[in-house]
């Protein structure tokens, strides 16, 4: 297992372990290291993804909406999300994205 491997999995275990309400499945390897960053730049796609390359690194999902889920998904480093069928109501209920780590920085 090379290192980069092994330091996403070890952030993601360490973020999984701070946070009851929210939670990080990993799916794949990403293309590059991964760095936190601000909610405010993850974008969030609803409809379609993203016309540029990407790799779905994880699933993130969060109890209280999509303001748990960006700050969730900034902390893994995620580029941006794509929604998976929200409940009634995105804002407030249980949500779950795909976190998506562009190709290229």
């Amino acid at each position: 297992m090379d290192m980069r491997r092994i330091t996403f999995l070890t952030e993601l275990l360490t973020l999984l372990a701070g946070c009851s309400s929210t939670y990080v499945t990993p799916l794949r390897r990403p293309p590059h290291a991964l760095a936190s960053r601000s909610p405010d730049d993850v974008e969030v796609f609803t409809a379609k993804p993203p016309d540029r390359p990407f790799t779905e690194v994880a699933i993130v999902g969060a109890e209280y909406g999509l303001g748990e889920l960006t700050k969730k998904a900034a902390l893994v480093g995620c580029d941006a999300i794509f929604l998976l069928a929200p409940g009634r109501d995105y804002r407030s209920g249980a949500t779950q994205a795909v976190c998506l780590v562009y190709d290229t920085q």
